[in-house]
């Protein structure tokens, strides 16, 4: 379950970081955008940095759920003298 999680959480993060350069793709599309308004390109790349802000909440669900079940592995290995576990 642990591993599942922590995978899942990469291949978001792998895919996040895609969201990095499309602003940087957008901005220097030059010719390709010359349609838009500066104001309406701007946006689109301020809506992919949002996308990028969007898509790291979902690592860090994934991120939470992987600590909560290793956590549990911990305190059920016995690893740890009781004192420190609660």
């Amino acid at each position: 379950m642990t591993l599942g999680f922590s995978l899942a959480s990469n291949v978001v993060e792998i895919v996040n970081l895609l969201a990095f350069l499309s602003p940087l793709i957008v901005m220097k599309a030059g010719n390709a955008l010359a349609a838009f308004a500066p104001g309406q390109v701007q946006a689109m790349a301020l809506m992919a940095l949002e996308l990028h802000n969007a898509q790291f909440m979902i690592i860090l669900t994934f991120f939470g759920f992987s600590c909560l079940f290793e956590g549990y592995l911990i305190i059920r290995s016995r690893f740890l003298p009781a004192v420190l576990v609660y």
